[in-house]
């Protein structure tokens, strides 16, 4: 295992070699110092037996390795779909013919922004290459040089610097604003975080604001949690991922002041419900005083009907209804509907009048 186990799905560990052409050639691994140093190896074409290689006599191949391209591991075995932020490469000489191999990387959208590479030039001689193809190679790609090591500025290292190396740790820069530096100015700065509605809780600053919304989801297998809204609200680690162990919290950010979501709306009130005002009271003289007012109404009309000179109602008998009497109130000689619906109008009216009656005598009384 290499690191901690959250790392175990972003790490891959391949037993070959990377030269100019794929399937490459087999390749033999044998050390300068068996007795001493074991790690001092050097890689050379398959051999067997023993060989002499300069100062170093008698040497046997430890090991077999099988080399393959960048190229083919990386766009035809990963399905390469993304930049590669940072690449770094120590292949002991073979460096040139690694990126040969990576011809296709070196032209796509997703070459390494910056790539750290060890140059020996007896190494690369012995390879079999011209020395100057790793720089050449690496410029053409949109590459400014400087040895990281003695502190150089980006893109000052020249060819005539080149030229004299005999052994130098190197870091070729991608000119692209998009990796963070371009000969043509730096980059703009990112917006800052858009926080809407409120401001962060207390003690959540703005940059902790910033890394807990950007934050991606931590695995389960070792301690990671899912987003919140988008939001972390657990611990930040240093490589962008969620989670609760002590993996993530170590040099990570503390998102649990954070909580609730940073950078969203509040959910708005409940709208506020107007309720009806009930009407005043009517005071009790208003009402008895409109009653009144009524019922003089319909004493006037009674005393109309009265005193009018419409012919008094004579009672006759109706054919087959000759126990029960009723009225030719219209006058015409026979007792039919019209008759006597007119006869139970009046006495509902009567009635009427009679309730009116009482009612004005009984507002009186509670007036007095």
């Amino acid at each position: 295992m290499c690191g901690p186990a959250r790392l175990d799905d972003r790490i891959a560990l391949y037993k070959m070699g990377l030269a100019d052409s794929f399937p490459g050639p087999k390749m033999c691994i044998w050390s300068t110092n068996d007795e001493i140093n074991r790690g001092n190896a050097r890689m050379t074409p398959y051999f067997e037996g023993r060989r002499d290689f300069g100062q170093d006599k008698q040497k046997a191949c430890m090991e077999v390795v099988y080399t393959d391209t960048l190229d083919h591991l990386l766009f035809d075995t990963h399905g390469l779909a993304r930049r590669v932020d940072v690449m770094k490469i120590d292949i002991e000489g073979f460096e040139t013919r690694a990126f040969r191999g990576a011809a296709r990387l070196l032209a796509s959208d997703f070459k390494p922004c910056q790539i750290y590479f060890e140059y020996q030039h007896d190494a690369t001689v012995e390879s079999g290459v011209d020395r100057h193809e790793l720089f050449e190679r690496l410029t053409r790609a949109g590459y400014k040089l400087n040895d990281f090591m003695k502190n150089g500025e980006v893109g000052s290292f020249t060819p005539e610097q080149w030229d004299g190396m005999r052994f130098g740790d190197l870091r070729a820069v991608l000119d692209d604003a998009s990796c963070g530096w371009s000969s043509r100015g730096p980059p703009p700065p990112p917006p800052p975080p858009r926080v809407v509605g409120r401001e962060p809780p207390p003690g959540c600053g703005p940059e902790a604001a910033a890394e807990c919304s950007t934050c991606s989801a931590g695995s389960p297998g070792d301690g990671g949690v899912s987003l919140v809204d988008g939001v972390c609200q657990e611990f930040c680690s240093v490589n962008g991922y969620c989670g609760v162990t002590e993996s993530y919290e170590s040099g990570g950010t503390d998102c649990t002041k954070c909580a609730p979501p940073v950078g969203r709306e509040p959910p708005p009130p409940p709208a506020r419900v107007r309720e009806r005002a009930p009407p005043p009271p009517q005071p009790a003289l208003v009402v008895v005083r409109e009653r009144t007012k009524r019922i003089e109404a319909l004493e006037a009309e009674l005393a109309a009907l009265k005193t009018s000179d419409a012919p008094e109602p004579r009672r006759v008998a109706r054919d087959g209804f000759d126990r029960v009497p009723a009225f030719d109130v219209d006058g015409d000689g026979d007792v039919d509907v019209k008759d006597r619906t007119l006869e139970v109008m009046g006495v509902v009216l009567v009635l009427g009048l009679a309730a009116q009656l009482v009612l004005r005598r009984r507002a009186r009384r509670r007036a007095d």
